[in-house]
């Protein structure tokens, strides 16, 4: 057996480092004296938001969360369904909206502020601020069928982290709401 990258992920990760390389590294300085996030990165998130036609999948910490929020407000005034991971106390908003157990741990767990949005099954964007690197992250945004689901199974599966953190870690009982929301993302293949 072969446990090495394939050659599509081998190229895959080639232009992600030639991106970062070309795209992000020369304005990293920039990034760090004004404190925001790489320009390049919230453009491609918004873009990816405007264009859901169906659903998001997305799992943001506060701080980027605050910063698309217009954008994923306009995605579900005009129907689009939102599937929410706060990854952080966010007011609640959406039909379908959880706060991740524990996401305060994580981001020094994981070293920083992931950022993943999926659209319509069929486009990613993912990736993360990384603690003192923002500004030259890693990113991948892409159409690949196989990352584009694995991705958004990955959502799915934070909200049962949800369900089994409060059920068993907790003994705490789901809500009425709890109960919807987990039945649907049961049956949202």
């Amino acid at each position: 057996m072969d446990f090495g990258l394939s050659e599509d992920l081998l190229e895959l990760k080639e232009l992600t480092h030639q991106f970062a390389k070309n795209e992000i590294r020369p304005v990293a300085a920039e990034y760090d004296e004004k404190n925001e996030f790489p320009h390049e990165v919230m453009q491609k998130a918004i873009e990816i938001i405007d264009h859901a036609e169906t659903e998001l999948y997305i799992r943001l910490f506060p701080p980027c969360g605050k910063r698309l929020a217009p954008y994923i407000n306009k995605a579900a005034a005009r129907g689009v369904g939102i599937r929410y991971v706060c990854m952080g106390p966010m007011p609640h908003k959406f039909e379908i909206q959880i706060e991740h157990p524990n996401s305060q741990e994580l981001i020094q767990k994981i070293g920083g502020e992931s950022v993943d949005i999926i659209a319509d099954k069929s486009e990613a964007l993912v990736g993360m601020f990384e603690l003192g690197k923002e500004d030259h992250s890693p990113f991948i945004w892409t159409k690949n069928k196989w990352f584009v689901v694995g991705n958004r199974d990955s959502l799915r599966h934070d909200f049962y982290h949800f369900f089994l953190n409060k059920t068993y870690d907790c003994n705490e009982i789901l809500t009425a709401e709890e109960k919807q929301i987990y039945e649907f993302i049961k049956a949202d293949e």
